[in-house]
């Protein structure tokens, strides 16, 4: 769980270092910005679309990640259980019957 919550950490901080480095520095703005205010997009850009989309799937691909990792795991752990069983099994006794004296 702890690995998964890093990963969708990183993940919005990736993003949000994605959308601070598209945003035009302040003096640029300011040169940038007509005499006249523009209307609001209606739309939001694809950063804005792709963080939205984030926000909402990412606890879900978060968990989704996390059980996979732990089934992953469990099965790379009978795999080994198996083979450490066959290693170190005692070696098989003789059949034939040995005369008693």
């Amino acid at each position: 769980m702890h690995s998964a919550m890093t990963a969708l950490f990183v993940g919005v901080l990736a993003c949000a270092l994605l959308l601070a480095a598209a945003a035009p520095a302040p003096e640029d703005a300011a040169a940038a910005t007509p005499a006249t205010t523009a209307a609001p997009p209606t739309q939001p850009g694809p950063l804005a679309q792709a963080f939205e989309t984030l926000l909402k799937e990412g606890p879900e691909r978060a968990k989704k990640f996390g059980e996979g990792l732990r089934s992953n795991a469990e099965k790379i752990r009978g795999r080994l259980q198996e083979d450490l069983a066959k290693i170190v099994a005692p070696p098989a006794s003789p059949t034939k019957d040995t005369p008693k004296e």
